[in-house]
């Protein structure tokens, strides 16, 4: 069992036996979703990278993300408010990324919370 291995699947292919039981610390990669945003993100990454995104890149994807929440909720980067501001803005907020919905809804509404995903190993010959 690897709880948090999805990062690391296309480096282990074909080392891995059938059947391992393999986590991820939230619907990125192999277990995101199909979406919009996600089909964007993997054509993107896969033409510069020559592999597919996983964990780390949805996590940077993520940041600009939040970001783009951001600006739509309290206005561009170039004129931020006050932090306490920004801060309440952030309460409670919910936006789409390419590994699903994101929601502000723990910790009085500042931290976020995303699906998680868990998954078995099967060897596969198509290519």
């Amino acid at each position: 069992m690897l709880v948090a291995g999805e990062p690391y699947l296309h480096r282990l292919a074909g080392n891995m036996p059938d059947g391992t039981v393999v986590g991820a610390r939230g619907p990125n990669g192999v277990y995101a979703q199909k979406s919009a945003l996600n089909d964007w993100l993997r054509q993107i990454y896969k033409e510069r990278a020559e592999i597919y995104p996983n964990y780390p890149a949805y996590s940077v994807a993520m940041g600009f993300w939040t970001e783009g929440a951001y600006e739509k909720r309290v206005g561009p980067a170039a004129a931020r408010p006050p932090t306490d501001d920004v801060i309440k803005a952030f309460e409670f907020l919910n936006f789409d990324s390419p590994a699903g919905k994101v929601m502000m809804k723990l910790g009085k509404g500042h931290q976020a919370v995303t699906g998680t995903a868990y998954g078995t190993t099967a060897r596969s010959t198509a290519r």
